[in-house]
């Protein structure tokens, strides 16, 4: 739509159209953070019986209110601040918010591999790719960290049910997993490696600096 406006609108127009495309965007992906958790919330709430609420899904609820409050309300910045945490403390909190119920396995081959960097955002990242493979896959899904050398991996695989390239079949609301995912592994100075493996096998690698370094702010 913007490359045909391009063509019979005005410069300012056009660049208008495209903020308000970039600002929608930005809004899903947005609520799309937030559906997540808030659905987990309310599951635990009935099958759990009213207990406490597990820690890791409230972490990833306030993240995306946040981010969803800066948005609507002018798109201030918000400010990351660097944590220091391990790989299996991260891989911790995701086994807190899948275990339960779900065919995910972790595996962690150095868990005091340390990183700096968005420590809610990596695991986001890996909540979207979770649950891709819980959606667009078959079988078990495993997750997996390793480190080698200057660099560490994040790595989510599942048999192939049908494998679709990140940006295919996109729509305003559905799609938006994977272009998360990439979006906060490139903040972290690392990058995503969405593949069909050997054997039919649908692997996702975040691939990180061991030291990641967070992006300092995001906004709109």
């Amino acid at each position: 739509m913007i490359g045909v406006a391009a063509s019979v609108l005005p410069a300012g127009w056009v660049a208008t159209l495209a903020a308000k495309a970039r600002r929608r965007r930005c809004l899903n992906e947005a609520l799309h953070e937030l559906r997540r958790p808030l659905q987990q919330l309310a599951l635990h709430g009935v099958a759990g019986g009213g207990g406490a609420a597990p820690t890791a899904w409230i972490e990833q609820a306030s993240r995306a209110l946040s981010e969803l409050d800066s948005l609507i309300n002018g798109g201030e910045r918000i400010v990351i601040t660097p944590e220091r945490f391990s790989i299996g403390e991260l891989l911790g909190s995701c086994r807190e918010r899948w275990s339960e119920g779900r065919p995910v396995r972790f595996e962690v081959a150095e868990p005091e591999a340390p990183m700096l960097g968005d420590r809610r955002g990596i695991g986001a990242a890996l909540d979207n790719l979770i649950a891709n493979a819980i959606e667009h896959g078959r079988g078990p899904v495993l997750v997996r960290g390793s480190r080698a050398d200057s660099s560490l991996t994040l790595s989510v695989s599942n048999g192939a049910k049908r494998f679709q390239p990140p940006r295919e079949g996109w729509t305003p609301r559905r799609g938006h997993g994977l272009r998360i995912a990439e979006r906060i592994a490139l903040e972290q100075g690392g990058r995503l490696e969405p593949r069909l493996a050997r054997g039919d096998t649908v692997v996702a690698r975040l691939v990180l600096p061991v030291a990641a370094p967070a992006s300092g702010a995001r906004g709109s």
